[in-house]
């Protein structure tokens, strides 16, 4: 088993909050379940440095700015960016020393997190952009307001969230022709027609026949 390493600099503000969640034994054997979730108001020289820790993170930028290293590549996180690391893979992120960062995050786990994680980033790894805030930022702060009140259902209810966060990076993340792929050529070429002449009065008419085409009729 790889050694686990961490390196940090907690700098944050008194605003911020951090809350260390020890799941039950059926969370982890069925669902997806919050090791950890915060708010932070980061302060330069805020930073972490970790590797081999058994866990996914997702960081959500509200706004300031932050830096990111994962698997050899640097990037600039600014807001409405979210991330979504395998914490197994050696990774550090740091706060702007101009543009303090103010960031919403979760680690979490489960039996099918690794899942999501690889159809999120089938093809490369990429910072997904929320251009409107209002659905990822109200939804982690629900997830830390239900494991902060200790709810009785947050383990029920928080599973939820996250896979609707998850599912929503997929679809932000899948190029828009994606889906075209699987469609027949001749559905194509009928929409291709219907966006062409859209204005045309078009029937069910063949290039072979001259009469409309007819339903059965049916006794």
């Amino acid at each position: 088993m790889n050694e686990y390493l961490e390196r940090t600099s907690l700098n944050w503000s008194k605003n911020s909050i951090r809350l260390i969640e020890t799941a039950s034994q059926t969370a982890k054997n069925n669902y997806l379940y919050i090791q950890e979730a915060g708010y932070f108001e980061t302060r330069y020289p805020y930073f972490t440095e970790r590797e081999n820790l058994n866990s996914f993170l997702l960081v959500y930028t509200i706004s300031g700015k932050g830096r990111l290293l994962y698997e050899g590549n640097e990037y600039i996180l600014t807001k409405g960016n979210v991330f979504l690391i395998h914490c197994v893979n050696k990774h550090y992120y740091e706060s702007s020393k101009e543009e303090p960062w103010d960031i919403l995050w979760i680690h979490f786990n489960g039996s099918y997190a690794l899942g999501y994680y690889e159809e999120l980033y089938k093809n490369t790894f990429t910072i997904v952009t929320f251009e409107e805030s209002f659905f990822i930022e109200s939804t982690l702060r629900r997830i830390l307001s239900l494991h902060q009140r200790k709810d009785i259902h947050r383990e029920l209810i928080t599973p939820n969230l996250i896979v609707t966060i998850l599912t929503e990076l997929i679809l932000l993340n899948t190029p828009k022709d994606y889906f075209d792929n699987f469609t027949p050529y001749y559905v194509k070429e009928i929409k291709n027609k219907l966006n062409k002449e859209f204005s045309k009065n078009i029937t069910l008419r063949s290039e072979e026949h001259t009469s409309e085409l007819q339903s059965p009729v049916r006794s």
